[in-house]
């Protein structure tokens, strides 16, 4: 399951893919059902400025994040 789902049904809320205030919407605009979901997650590691909860991540998402979210914010993921 993408990262962000897993994400949203942990803090109980509504999920669509992007999520609703993500900076990537134009991006994800076109692409939305034609993008692979390890693209997506590695997108959400990249750029998300949330919090990503580690405890959600599986082996494969474990290895995106260690190679793709950025060390500065690392310091605020949980």
């Amino acid at each position: 399951m993408l990262y962000c789902l897993k994400a949203a049904r942990k803090l109980g809320k509504a999920q669509c893919i992007p999520c609703s205030d993500c900076k990537s919407q134009k991006y994800w605009k076109d692409e939305r059902f034609g993008v692979p979901l390890s693209e997506r997650d590695k997108f959400c590691f990249q750029y998300c400025e949330y919090p990503i909860i580690l405890e959600l991540l599986d082996e494969e998402q474990r290895k995106l994040y260690e190679k793709f979210r950025p060390p500065e914010k690392r310091a605020i993921d949980i």
